[in-house]
């Protein structure tokens, strides 16, 4: 046979096959081609359009007890580390917009209330040592902040670089409580519980920054910092005339 034939039979089979599957999945059979848009748990976003929604469902009276869950499982395997999840955007282009790595907005609605004992949170870290055994060899960290550069950067950077920075922006009547922006709580007792050896570790000494043993102490008192103890206002005493390390 003809190369030509060989050809004309194959496409002539191709086309019987066609036929059949459009015959048991085609329109005749209740196929219904994929919307184009929709609004649901999962909204595509348009190429060059918006946002990709993804929620743990319609807006509702209560999907509260519903989270988008990501990586929540159990992990058998020993070949690499586990992270429950991982963005890393990066910008290609030079920009006057900010690179924000991620958000988290918990809103409280306008004219809605929490009651009773209800917070809003911003967000929750909680590093959690099931049972009662497993050592760990390394350390447990409830929140690890690094600012990295590549080795001899050359960056001119004209605001700060802080690894940790409030903000408030806060109107309220009335707050009962203390209006502070770290609260550390008294060590809780359990069986074998440990409690805190101090508020702050800085290892190793830094000059003019923080040493355990400078060679002469500031003496020019000037400021303060106030701290509230077991509910009791403490002033640490600063000092304008830097020590000599």
């Amino acid at each position: 046979m003809r190369k030509f034939d060989k050809l004309g039979m194959a496409l002539l089979a191709f086309a019987m096959l066609a036929s059949v599957a459009m015959a048991q999945y085609g329109q005749s059979s209740g196929y219904t081609a994929p919307a184009t848009s929709f609004t649901g748990p999962l909204t595509p976003a348009p190429i060059g359009g918006a946002h990709l929604h993804l929620n743990s469902g319609l807006t509702g009276t209560d999907v509260a007890g519903r989270t988008v869950r990501i990586n929540s499982i159990t992990n058998t395997g020993t070949a690499n580390s586990f992270i429950g999840f991982q963005t890393k955007p990066g910008v290609g282009a030079s920009t006057a917009r900010d690179v924000i790595g991620f958000e988290a907005s918990p809103r409280v609605n306008d004219t809605f209330a929490l009651t009773g004992s209800g917070s809003i949170i911003g967000g929750h870290i909680d590093t959690y040592l099931k049972g009662t055994t497993g050592d760990i060899a390394g350390d447990v960290r409830g929140l690890q902040i690094e600012l990295v550069t590549d080795d001899a950067g050359a960056r001119t950077v004209s605001g700060d670089v802080t690894g940790l920075r409030f903000r408030t922006a806060f109107s309220a009547t009335t707050i009962t409580g203390d209006f502070v922006p770290i609260r550390i709580e008294k060590a809780e007792a359990q069986t074998n519980s440990k409690n805190w050896d101090a508020v702050f570790k800085l290892t190793g000494s830094q000059a003019l920054v923080w040493n355990d043993n400078p060679g002469t102490e500031p003496t020019t008192a000037d400021g303060y910092i106030k701290v509230l103890v077991d509910g009791n206002a403490r002033y640490i005493q600063l000092y304008s005339g830097a020590p000599a390390d």
